[in-house]
């Protein structure tokens, strides 16, 4: 059973009554905090609240653990380091497999046969995400090469003229419409 930190419950705890809070609290267009600050004095209970719930399961534990026999105890601290060995373990594999290097113990298989003042080098490749991304630019550029130079998409000024004219043209609307109020 994997369990959230305390400190990320009482985060979490806190941000779901400020959620909360906006979501029922109706401020308009401003945060309910800020037309209504007792919600502070609110939102800051809640976080002490939490706090105070997340020391006394933690004190609760500590006396059921202590009240343990010892062949409980090896059980309990057993499962425990087994959760906290395979804690994030798929991003520990792939980490190592973006990351594409070798262990120190086979390091000698990839040993350059020149040294310069007793420093040698290793023939690493390149980490696989480095070469993704590079891969990921080289598409990127044949993507905007083909929009931008050879179907004639609109370029940056362009653009910008086309952006001034909308915007003209809805304040033009917006006027029309406020003179009818």
């Amino acid at each position: 059973m994997r369990t959230i930190p305390s400190y990320l419950r009482v985060v979490g705890y806190t941000t779901f009554a400020f959620l909360l809070f906006e979501f029922i609290v109706d401020s308009g267009a401003d945060f309910a905090v800020e037309k209504h600050p007792v919600l502070w004095v609110v939102l800051v209970f809640i976080f002490f609240f939490s706090i105070v719930v997340e020391l006394i399961l933690a004190a609760l534990k500590n006396i059921l653990f202590q009240s343990l026999t010892k062949e409980g105890e090896t059980r309990y601290l057993e499962a425990k380091k087994y959760r906290k060995d395979n804690e994030f373990a798929w991003l520990k594999r792939t980490y190592k497999k973006l990351l594409g290097s070798k262990p120190v113990d086979q390091e000698h298989e990839i040993i350059l046969d020149h040294n310069y003042d007793g420093i040698k080098e290793l023939d690493n490749r390149l980490p696989p995400w480095w070469v993704y991304g590079f891969y990921a630019t080289i598409v990127f550029a044949g993507i905007y090469l083909a929009r931008y130079h050879v179907f004639g998409d609109a370029n940056q000024d362009q653009e910008y003229e086309i952006a001034v004219a909308e915007a003209k043209l809805e304040i033009e609307e917006y006027k029309r419409t406020a003179k009818t109020w």
